[in-house]
């Protein structure tokens, strides 16, 4: 327990933090500079990983009437191609006319007919060309315009260096997500009520603008990494969706959204249940409880046929825009009793129970009815339709999450997708290319999106299949961190790995959806996970997956519970700091466990373990 105790001790004394070593920063030095810019020769500037802001140039000698123009990407692959950007909200390159001995911050707007630039840009090359003249570049630097991108104030450590990298790439996608409410700052389209000071947005390049069902994953990220920084924020884009909503229930998936996504007002819920869980604040909450309730009581039932399931109306109408085979979709029905569960929490904790109980009978409801629409025995999975031969990840881990699956069925199906969607980039969305590729420009089972390989991942934790799920997260995000290496986590990756193989130069690779690592590694590897609105209760039961030890920070409105657990010869030994005030059940993956907790033996509860508040050392032995 050496390296345990010693980052106890480092956080107790104010110390360094021991995990300095893997925290990004956005003000990270340029290679390639100094350089002098001719119209023969132009400059290549490079970033150690993506940054996100204001790009700031310093010019020692610059010829007379030089017109500087600057081409940005994510990726070295789409820079500057025919004089763009991989991605631009108004213009291909920001230009400006140089002058000896200044330093340029480029800021959106024109400085004169045809020099014009966009200003805020997420990149890690950028590419400076002049026109006419020359100019003699002499430092690099990038404003930031993100209030979330810091020291992330919650910790993650393991021994797999691979599985840290992870857990940091993430926070700092995430922080990336955080933005002003500035019209120059969000994407073109994208327009949020004055009264939202700072929001989400899904990317950090693209489209700069927020959509509820990203905040189900970027919302525990950055309540992880940034703690109470985070809940403002939050709160302020939680509040954007909540009073979009129109009369029929639906909330708009984005300001930016021109189609109905059916699943989204789903999200909005999860979401909802999220802030509770991590912040505990109900007066924000209550808040938002109409319009929670409006989407269970009044959209979603509005679209049910006489089984309780739902039938879209609306395709493509989900967070892919795929092409389902009918109006009767798993993904939808499966993660509707989620968000039915989900509202029923928060139902409780605010003390509306008619509503508690009427949602959880609800979802309870629909159990029967899915099974017999969705379950294909020949396969040994949930179908994407009924009858159809896709079985898709998505509704698939959504029905074990939401306890539709039995425990045979949840056994089944993830071996099923485990065995037909493993690809060297993470689990592809389905097991087959039977949908539509109208909307996808590619094959399915070879495309992954990191957003549902989150739930996949979760579900594979919930099954008890740790290691099934950590080989998954390392496969994904161990991937992006390897390839096109941005130190960001990317909005999807394509056919063989690529980016190309999903929107090429317009892909985002650092998009907050895709940030799942984080909750997954914190909630479930390292094993915190908040069970009562604010952390009031929590667990502490490590899935080690084969790692040797972990340990980490999880902050909380009550302060930070610090959390470590390494393997011995004959269990565990895991030691505790928590809050005062808080409660955890705490345990680890042993059979027939005898627990000492403080060198004094305790009879654990029938599921192993043990119930303390404070700061502890408890020993989880076999029995």
């Amino acid at each position: 327990m050496r390296t345990i105790a010693l980052a106890l001790a480092a956080l107790a004394s104010g110390a360094a933090t021991p995990w300095k070593h893997y925290v990004v920063s956005g003000a990270a030095a340029a290679r390639g500079i100094p350089a002098t810019v001719t119209p023969a020769a132009p400059a290549t500037i490079v970033w150690s990983h993506e940054v996100a802001g204001n790009l700031q140039l310093t010019f020692a000698a610059v010829a007379p009437n030089t017109l500087v123009r600057v081409a940005f990407s994510e990726t070295a692959e789409y820079l500057g191609i025919g004089g763009t950007s991989d991605w631009s909200r108004t213009y291909t390159t920001d230009a400006h006319l140089a002058r000896s001995g200044e330093t340029w911050t480029d800021t959106s707007g024109c400085e004169a007919a045809g020099v014009c630039a966009d200003g805020y840009r997420a990149f890690r090359f950028a590419r400076v060309y002049v026109d006419r003249g020359s100019a003699r570049i002499v430092g690099a630097t990038v404003r930031t315009a993100s209030p979330g991108v810091a020291t992330p104030r919650g910790w993650f450590l393991s021994s797999d260096d691979e599985v840290n990298r992870i857990w940091y790439a993430g926070a700092y996608t995430a922080q990336l997500a955080e933005l002003p409410n500035d019209p120059a700052v969000l994407g073109s389209g994208c327009t949020v009520p004055a009264d939202a000071r700072v929001v989400l947005v899904d990317g950090a390049k693209r489209d700069r603008c927020p959509w509820v069902g990203d905040q189900v994953v970027t919302d525990p990220t950055l309540f992880l990494a940034n703690g109470a920084q985070a809940a403002q924020p939050v709160a302020d884009t939680l509040s954007v969706f909540a009073d979009a909503q129109l009369p029929d229930g639906y909330i708009p998936a984005s300001p930016a959204a021109t189609s109905v996504l059916f699943d989204y007002p789903a999200y909005f819920v999860l979401a909802v249940d999220e802030y509770l869980l991590y912040r505990g604040d109900t007066t924000e909450v209550s808040t938002w409880w109409p319009s929670l309730a409006k989407v269970l009581d009044t959209w979603y039932p509005g679209y049910a046929d006489a089984n309780g399931l739902l039938e879209d109306p609306f395709p493509p109408g989900d967070y892919a825009y795929v092409q389902r085979g009918g109006p009767l979709v798993a993904y939808y029905n499966a993660l509707y009793a989620r968000a039915l569960e989900a509202g029923a929490d928060v139902a409780g904790a605010l003390g509306h129970t008619d509503a508690a109980s009427r949602w959880r009978a609800r979802a309870a409801s629909l159990a029967a009815p899915f099974s017999a629409a969705f379950w294909d025995a020949t396969a040994g999975a949930f179908s994407d339709t009924p009858g159809a031969a896709t079985h898709p990840t998505d509704g698939n881990a959504f029905a074990v999450l939401a306890g539709l699956a039995t425990p045979a069925q949840t056994t089944s199906a993830l071996a099923r997708l485990a065995a037909t969607t493993r690809l060297p980039w993470g689990n592809g969305v389905a097991d087959s290319d039977a949908w539509s590729t109208a909307a996808w420009g590619s094959d399915p089972s070879q495309r992954v999106y990191p957003f549902i390989s989150y739930f996949d991942v979760l579900a594979r934790f919930e099954a008890g299949d740790a290691a099934g799920a950590l080989d998954e997260l390392r496969r994904t995000w161990g991937w992006m961190l390897t390839h096109t290496p941005t130190g960001t986590d990317w909005e999807a990756i394509g056919a063989g790995g690529t980016v190309d193989g999903y929107e090429r130069a317009a892909s985002s690779l650092a998009a907050g959806w895709s940030t799942g690592a984080v909750p997954a590694l914190t909630n479930e590897v390292l094993g915190v996970v908040p069970t009562g609105p604010g952390f009031s209760t929590f667990d502490a039961i490590p899935h080690p997956a084969g790692l040797a030890w972990a340990e980490g920070g999880v902050p909380t409105p009550s302060g930070t519970i610090v959390f470590a657990w390494k393997r011995t010869d004959g269990g565990y030994v895991l030691q505790l700091r928590a809050p005062k005030g808080l409660v955890a059940r705490v345990g680890a993956p042993v059979a027939q466990p005898r627990v000492v907790v403080d060198g004094k033996a305790v009879n654990p509860a029938a599921d192993g373990t043990v119930t303390v508040s404070g700061s502890h050392t408890i020993e989880v032995l076999g029995g």
